[in-house]
């Protein structure tokens, strides 16, 4: 149950749908609260199985977001929405996760991962591959179910936007 909500982060995390919190020692207030919105719509689509569904646990994790921090970590940090999803499935164990979509973008990510080397390792550009993905997923593109587009759409904006890097 639990192991494949943390696959399904884990997957997140190498799609480039989050991003280490180091990244945000130097962005203002208001790039911060942008990011912060995109990791929700973005930990929102991990976890539909059970948020915006099971009330108990959606009103848990959104006082755990109202209150900004988890632990001393804060929420625009990549650390605070692991926890938050660590610290919503221990204190509902019962909840039954089979209902979580069993879709496993594992091997596409990773796919994806290995021809972009830059991902994780240049700031910048992957800040704005997660810019891309929340405007994508705002969109109603499903990085699992129309993953083709999905990739294919970050590719073309990456590369529009970083055109003097080599792509090769």
């Amino acid at each position: 149950m639990l192991k494949l909500n943390m696959r399904k982060v884990l997957a997140i995390l190498v799609l480039g749908l989050l991003v280490s919190g180091n990244v945000y020692a130097e962005k203002s207030e208001v790039e911060k609260q942008g990011q912060i919105k995109n990791y929700k719509v973005m930990w929102e689509s991990v976890n539909t199985c059970w948020y915006n569904i099971d009330q108990e646990m959606t009103s848990f994790a959104n006082q755990l977001i109202d209150d900004g921090k988890i632990d001393k970590v804060e929420k625009h940090t990549y650390d605070f929405w692991i926890n938050l999803t660590g610290k919503v499935t221990a204190k509902f164990p019962n909840y039954d996760y089979s209902k979580c979509k069993a879709d496993d973008p594992e091997k596409e990510a990773l796919e994806w991962k290995k021809k972009n080397t830059w991902f994780m390792v240049n700031d910048k550009m992957t800040d704005y591959a997660v810019y891309i993905h929340g405007k994508l997923v705002q969109s109603g593109i499903d990085p699992v179910k129309d993953s083709k587009a999905y990739y294919s759409e970050i590719d073309k904006q990456m590369r529009m936007k970083f055109p003097n890097y080599d792509w090769n």
